[in-house]
């Protein structure tokens, strides 16, 4: 029998397991007009986002990290969410979808109107947030690849 994924907030030891999940998660690179992007973070660069009002949900399974999902508040009445990281073998199996949708409750339940995100458009992910009601706002070009901002009203 199958343990149920436990969606909770990360706790502070766990950072640097936390970027592990997310580097193994992103470790496709893509490749758009012959420039590699790769990711990478810091503890530091965590704990500064967290000094800044960050908060981070993981999904738990068999006591094992398995996705993550960051989110802060950006003005007034919007909250926007980012880095949503699930282990490749866990992918498609709805992870990426409890986590979403627990932070649209979080936004609910503290009153925030608009939840915000942007996404690479080369990683296609547009159509999966399109789904949970994100409607796309905006779009900018960068040397190597292109943001698709994308909001929903709560």
């Amino acid at each position: 029998m199958q343990d149920k994924i436990k969606i909770r907030y990360c706790k502070t030891s766990e950072l640097l397991k936390l970027i592990s999940l997310t580097s193994e998660a992103y470790a496709v690179p893509y490749m758009v007009g012959g420039i590699i992007n790769s990711f990478h973070e810091t503890l530091e660069k965590i704990k500064k986002d967290i000094g800044k009002r960050m908060k981070i949900l993981v999904a738990e399974k068999d006591n094992n990290l398995i996705g993550a999902v960051r989110f802060a508040p950006i003005d007034e009445g919007k909250l926007k969410f980012g880095r949503l990281a699930v282990l490749p073998i866990y992918r498609r199996k709805g992870i990426g979808a409890k986590l979403i949708n627990s932070v649209l409750k979080i936004a609910q339940e503290q009153n925030f109107k608009t939840v915000a995100l942007d996404v690479m458009e080369e990683k296609e992910l547009v159509p999966f947030y399109k789904k949970f009601g994100f409607k796309v706002k905006s779009r900018k070009k960068h040397q190597n690849h292109h943001d698709v901002f994308m909001e929903k009203r709560i």
